[in-house]
């Protein structure tokens, strides 16, 4: 912005990211933009909206270099990066500014160019796929409702308050059966050298059965006959 001795507004922005949602103060301002390319006429691009930060961060490891842009030759010589450094960043609100009017594709897992109204981007790793010294985090989250939090859960939560941690109420939909457990260990939960102790469900009270001795005769009696007659 001072090299362009643009006048601007001051004001506070609110960037969000995975990990933080901070404001900042910055500048803001509105300007015209347009591609340096020779091939046809430069379509002016206008971003109603553009913030400047006093301290932006550096996307230098962004920019193909010309050892990387030598190794793929589908890429257009008219993507090569002419600066080393990042000065503006378009984002999604202007979407006639990333319109792709061109594609040059590689193998599979190569960067591909897209042709915009602004001129080349360059899209995707400038790594080696077989360069096995670069790591990898990976993180597995498991979110649930707590309408889906059932017997488990209060397994759990019995287990965690015996270890005497406090724990947070998590207001579980129970089944009939997860009812009956939790109204059996009601009645019968005991402390013990300071540890819960409750009943197995159904070890003593156990369900009853319909005798199925006639049924089981008949079966029986119905294979027995099937064997002689075969």
């Amino acid at each position: 912005m001072r090299e362009l001795g643009v006048n601007s507004t001051s004001t506070s922005l609110s960037l969000a990211t995975l990990n933080e949602n901070q404001r900042h103060e910055v500048e803001e301002v509105c300007l015209e933009v347009s591609g340096i390319a020779k091939r046809g006429k430069r379509k002016i691009i206008r971003l109603p909206k553009v913030y400047a930060l006093e301290n932006f961060p550096s996307l230098c490891d962004s920019i193909m270099t010309s050892s990387d842009f030598d190794r793929w030759k589908h890429l257009p010589g008219s993507a090569r990066a002419k600066t080393s450094t990042v000065s503006l960043l378009i984002a999604q609100d202007v979407p006639h500014a990333l319109i792709p009017l061109e594609t040059r594709c590689g193998n599979e897992g190569e960067p591909y160019a897209v042709r915009t109204p602004l001129g080349w981007t360059i899209n995707g790793p400038l790594d080696d796929d077989n360069d096995c010294s670069s790591t990898a985090a990976s993180h597995l989250i498991h979110a649930a409702s707590n309408q889906l939090v059932g017997l488990e859960a209060q397994v759990e939560k019995f287990r965690t308050i015996d270890n005497g941690c406090v724990v947070e109420d998590i207001g579980p939909c129970l089944s009939l059966d997860d009812k009956k457990v939790l109204a059996l260990w009601d009645q019968t939960v005991d402390i013990d050298d300071g540890h819960y102790q409750l009943r197995i469900p159904f070890v003593s009270d156990l369900p009853e059965l319909m005798n199925n001795c006639q049924l089981a005769t008949q079966r029986l009696t119905t294979l027995a006959e099937e064997s002689v007659s075969a």
